[in-house]
Protein backbone atom coordinates (compact mmCIF):
# COMPACT_ATOMS: atom_id res chain seq x y z
CA UNK A 1 0.00 0.00 0.00
CA UNK A 2 2.89 2.36 0.63
CA UNK A 3 4.00 2.02 -3.01
CA UNK A 4 0.74 3.56 -4.26
CA UNK A 5 0.51 7.26 -4.94
CA UNK A 6 -2.31 8.75 -2.88
CA UNK A 7 -4.11 10.55 -5.71
CA UNK A 8 -4.09 7.51 -7.98
CA UNK A 9 -6.05 5.22 -5.68
CA UNK A 10 -9.58 5.81 -4.50
CA UNK A 11 -9.95 2.84 -2.18
CA UNK A 12 -7.46 0.56 -0.54
CA UNK A 13 -8.54 -1.90 2.06
CA UNK A 14 -9.69 -5.33 3.00
CA UNK A 15 -13.08 -6.90 3.44
CA UNK A 16 -15.21 -3.89 2.56
CA UNK A 17 -18.63 -4.05 1.00
CA UNK A 18 -19.73 -2.39 -2.20
CA UNK A 19 -22.37 0.21 -1.39
CA UNK A 20 -24.18 2.74 -3.58
CA UNK A 21 -22.22 5.60 -2.03
CA UNK A 22 -18.88 3.88 -2.64
CA UNK A 23 -19.85 3.02 -6.21
CA UNK A 24 -20.30 6.74 -6.93
CA UNK A 25 -16.59 7.26 -6.27
CA UNK A 26 -15.06 3.92 -7.09
CA UNK A 27 -15.22 1.70 -10.15
CA UNK A 28 -15.51 -1.82 -8.78
CA UNK A 29 -15.56 -3.49 -12.19
CA UNK A 30 -11.80 -3.49 -12.86
CA UNK A 31 -9.19 -3.87 -10.12
CA UNK A 32 -6.15 -1.66 -10.46
CA UNK A 33 -3.98 -3.56 -7.99
CA UNK A 34 -4.48 -6.88 -6.26
CA UNK A 35 -2.28 -8.63 -3.72
CA UNK A 36 -3.03 -11.10 -0.92
CA UNK A 37 -4.84 -8.64 1.33
CA UNK A 38 -5.56 -5.46 -0.62
CA UNK A 39 -7.77 -4.67 -3.59
CA UNK A 40 -7.64 -1.16 -4.94
CA UNK A 41 -9.77 0.36 -7.67
CA UNK A 42 -9.42 3.50 -9.68
CA UNK A 43 -12.46 5.49 -10.80
CA UNK A 44 -12.30 6.24 -14.54
CA UNK A 45 -12.18 9.89 -15.51
CA UNK A 46 -15.16 11.17 -17.44
CA UNK A 47 -14.93 14.34 -19.45
CA UNK A 48 -17.91 16.29 -20.61
CA UNK A 49 -17.91 17.00 -24.33
CA UNK A 50 -20.75 19.47 -24.57
CA UNK A 51 -20.64 20.97 -28.02
CA UNK A 52 -17.47 19.06 -28.84
CA UNK A 53 -18.80 18.17 -32.26
CA UNK A 54 -18.30 21.77 -33.46
CA UNK A 55 -15.41 24.17 -33.01
CA UNK A 56 -15.65 26.05 -29.69
CA UNK A 57 -15.31 29.47 -31.28
CA UNK A 58 -18.08 28.63 -33.75
CA UNK A 59 -20.41 27.70 -30.92
CA UNK A 60 -19.52 30.93 -29.13
CA UNK A 61 -20.23 32.92 -32.29
CA UNK A 62 -23.50 31.10 -32.77
CA UNK A 63 -24.55 31.80 -29.19
CA UNK A 64 -23.53 35.43 -29.03
CA UNK A 65 -22.32 37.22 -32.14
CA UNK A 66 -24.90 36.57 -34.86
CA UNK A 67 -27.69 39.12 -34.76
CA UNK A 68 -30.36 40.20 -37.20
CA UNK A 69 -29.27 43.81 -37.60
CA UNK A 70 -30.83 45.25 -40.76
CA UNK A 71 -31.01 41.93 -42.59
CA UNK A 72 -33.97 39.69 -43.25
CA UNK A 73 -34.53 36.70 -40.95
CA UNK A 74 -33.74 34.31 -43.82
CA UNK A 75 -30.31 35.99 -44.17
CA UNK A 76 -29.69 35.54 -40.44
CA UNK A 77 -30.67 31.88 -40.72
CA UNK A 78 -28.28 31.39 -43.63
CA UNK A 79 -25.41 32.95 -41.61
CA UNK A 80 -26.15 30.77 -38.58
CA UNK A 81 -26.22 27.63 -40.74
CA UNK A 82 -22.96 28.69 -42.38
CA UNK A 83 -21.28 28.95 -38.96
CA UNK A 84 -22.17 25.32 -38.27
CA UNK A 85 -21.19 24.17 -41.75
CA UNK A 86 -21.70 20.46 -42.34
CA UNK A 87 -22.39 19.98 -38.60
CA UNK A 88 -25.82 21.62 -39.02
CA UNK A 89 -27.43 18.28 -39.83
CA UNK A 90 -26.34 16.78 -36.50
CA UNK A 91 -27.01 19.91 -34.41
CA UNK A 92 -30.04 19.77 -32.07
CA UNK A 93 -32.92 21.24 -34.12
CA UNK A 94 -34.91 22.55 -31.15
CA UNK A 95 -31.86 24.32 -29.73
CA UNK A 96 -31.04 25.83 -33.12
CA UNK A 97 -34.62 27.05 -33.56
CA UNK A 98 -34.52 28.65 -30.10
CA UNK A 99 -31.18 30.35 -30.84
CA UNK A 100 -32.59 31.72 -34.10
CA UNK A 101 -35.84 32.84 -32.46
CA UNK A 102 -33.95 34.74 -29.73
CA UNK A 103 -32.19 36.85 -32.34
CA UNK A 104 -35.41 38.08 -33.93
CA UNK A 105 -36.77 41.51 -32.97
CA UNK A 106 -39.17 41.47 -29.98
CA UNK A 107 -42.17 42.44 -32.14
CA UNK A 108 -41.46 39.57 -34.52
CA UNK A 109 -41.01 37.17 -31.60
CA UNK A 110 -44.44 38.11 -30.24
CA UNK A 111 -46.05 37.52 -33.65
CA UNK A 112 -44.41 34.11 -34.06
CA UNK A 113 -44.75 32.91 -30.46
CA UNK A 114 -47.82 30.72 -31.05
CA UNK A 115 -46.41 28.98 -34.12
CA UNK A 116 -42.68 28.73 -33.35
CA UNK A 117 -42.88 25.14 -32.06
CA UNK A 118 -45.10 24.00 -34.94
CA UNK A 119 -42.83 25.12 -37.78
CA UNK A 120 -39.34 24.25 -38.93
CA UNK A 121 -36.68 26.91 -38.59
CA UNK A 122 -36.77 27.50 -42.36
CA UNK A 123 -40.55 28.01 -42.32
CA UNK A 124 -40.23 30.30 -39.31
CA UNK A 125 -37.60 32.44 -41.08
CA UNK A 126 -39.75 32.69 -44.21
CA UNK A 127 -42.79 33.70 -42.16
CA UNK A 128 -40.71 36.26 -40.24
CA UNK A 129 -39.61 37.90 -43.51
Amino acid sequence: MSDCVAWEVDVGGTMFSVTWRRSQSVDFSAPLYIDQSNVMYMKPEFTSDVGGFIKPYTLTELLSKEELGGEKPTDLLRCMKKLLGDKYTSFDKELFLQLFYQRLPPDTQRCLFTVKNKLSVDELATLAD
